[in-house]
């Protein structure tokens, strides 16, 4: 009886998690994320040419071909069974990508949990705001998702018994599907199995011996394994799409960091919980969450905090649960997962700012991190430890679910630019087709990602005049949609309201479906073509 009640209660959370996800698609009828556009085009390229090479850059949009995992599948998907890029895409991917997702974190919970708190650590992952928006859509990301799980569970699986020639077999096809697919996920999985080697080392340097003997080494060969398929796909074909914009001097800083970050963890390392030498770095943590201050100048955003509240509030809530890990093995993996994260976010915020506008993406691989911790304490926990594990995962189901109605209800204020409804693609459609190729096509973030390989957009033009003031040049077409009134004009993680700018002498309105507006600044200028 109890193993039914379990599996009703694993298939219940399945089943909710990946409907959750399909709502938005479903609502608008469109396609969900501003990044899914150039994979969905590009995937029609193949499908609609049979011609067409992958490497043909001129063909496709030059950088998600060089990671062609999710489009090469999504268009032999389509071929096989019969169907449009757009339903792919919209509902195919959407389904098998969150359910596999799940499924292998499930089986890299298990690994370390019971069964009844590795349900509750998919509730966690399935529902918590940041991931559940982000892997509604089936980005390159997304696509490399269950990949990474797998190779977690086998990094677990090397702490216990030698991975056999299949093992490691299975390890470089894995690592090779994430190289071709996501360069961050395949970057986080070698840091991830890497630092679990490092903690079980600075555990055994003070006298706590946590695996099997060899493990760090195991640990270290599978690390070294997918850091070694990456930098060979990098190299022979990715650099071509992706220029790392990082030199010498980001690398020796880099390594500082490290030395900082991980030689402060081998200091705390024996004297309390793995896990607890992470407790430092919360308060940044929580403070890069809430988009603060000098911290939201630095890395450019202009945000309210009160906008993001239900993303942050289950991560910063889940963060403090760290304190309460007593299991050193799961204290030393989660340490490996924190401190990989916290080094790259620090180093992004503060020894790169160039690459500043990633950090979200490093944030979000704290969820699983999160999702095991309440898991465990939920398991092995106190009566009132259960109850707080209990209320984590509880706001992150409430939560969750509140940012995705809200989302299809247009009361979302962070990621509304990844809802595409009919009525606007429409519009912008319409505004590509008949404006003219003399013209200069403005819009924000929405409006370029749509753009991509259909008409050019700037999405500069207008935070550049709003922050410095000063008229724009005649012969600009300034594309507007519903939100960039109500909430502003979204600049990557930016927003600046609009106010009256558009009411100004010198823009004429020449198309309005109520949804979308064009407006025309300068006289003397045919917007059509």
């Amino acid at each position: 009886m109890a193993g039914r009640r379990a599996a009703l209660a694993l298939s219940a959370i399945l089943v909710l998690a990946v409907l959750a996800r399909l709502l938005p698609a479903y609502m608008s009828g469109s396609l969900f994320s501003t990044d899914v556009w150039p994979l969905y085009r590009d995937t029609r390229v193949l499908l609609e040419n049979s011609q067409a090479r992958i490497w043909e850059d001129k063909l496709f949009d030059g950088y998600n071909n060089h990671w062609p995992g999710v489009i090469l599948s999504a268009a032999v998907s389509a071929a096989v069974l019969g169907l449009s890029a757009r339903g792919v895409y919209m509902y195919l991917y959407t389904a098998a990508l969150a359910a596999g997702m799940m499924v292998a974190f499930y089986a890299f919970a298990r690994r370390i949990l019971a069964r009844s708190s590795s349900t509750l650590s998919l509730l966690v992952l399935g529902f918590t705001p940041s991931l559940l928006v982000f892997t509604s859509s089936p980005l390159k990301e997304v696509y490399a998702y269950p990949m990474l799980f797998a190779l977690l569970a086998l990094a677990l699986r090397a702490l216990e018994e030698p991975l056999a020639a299949r093992g490691l077999a299975l390890a470089a096809v894995l690592s090779l599907g994430m190289a071709v697919s996501h360069h961050l996920a395949s970057f986080m999985a070698a840091g991830f199995t890497a630092g679990l080697a490092y903690a079980l080392l600075a555990c055994s340097l003070k006298g706590l011996r946590l695996a099997a003997p060899g493990a760090g080494a195991r640990l270290l060969l599978l690390a070294a394994l997918e850091a070694l398929v990456f930098a060979a796909y990098y190299t022979l074909y990715g650099r071509y799409g992706l220029q790392l914009p990082l030199g010498l001097r980001d690398a020796a800083l880099y390594l500082v960091y490290a030395a900082v970050i991980y030689g402060g963890f081998l200091v705390f390392a024996g004297r309390v919980s793995p896990a607890a030498a992470v407790l430092p770095v919360i308060p940044v943590m929580a403070y890069i969450l809430a988009f603060r201050g000098s911290v939201a100048a630095m890395i450019g955003v202009r945000m309210s905090s009160s906008h993001i509240l239900p993303y942050a509030a289950p991560i910063a809530a889940a963060l403090t649960l760290v304190a309460f890990i007593r299991d050193r093995l799961l204290g030393a993996l989660e340490a490996a997962l924190g401190l990989f994260i916290a080094l790259n976010t620090a180093f992004a915020l503060f020894g790169s700012p160039g690459v500043s506008s990633i950090i979200h993406r490093f944030l979000d691989y704290l969820v699983p991190m999160l999702a095991l911790l309440v898991g465990y304490l939920w398991g092995r926990g106190g009566g009132g430890v259960r109850l707080l594990a209990a209320a984590v995962a509880a706001a992150s189901l409430a939560s969750g679910l509140l940012v995705s109605v809200n989302i299809v209800s247009y009361r979302d204020k962070v990621s509304y630019t990844w809802y595409y409804p009919l009525c606007e693609t429409r519009g912008f459609d319409t505004v590509f087709a008949y404006a003219s190729r003399n013209l200069t096509l403005v819009g924000d973030t929405k409006v370029y990602y749509y753009g991509l390989m259909e008409r050019n957009v700037d999405s500069r033009d207008v935070p550049a005049m709003l922050l410095q003031g000063g008229a724009p040049r005649p012969g600009k077409l300034y594309i507007v949609y519903y939100e960039n009134y109500r909430i502003g004009y979204k600049f990557f993680h930016s927003i600046y309201r609009l106010g009256g700018l558009f009411s100004r002498e010198g823009y004429s309105r020449v198309y309005d479906n109520f949804w979308v507006q064009a407006y025309l600044y300068g006289g003397g200028v045919d917007p059509r073509a």
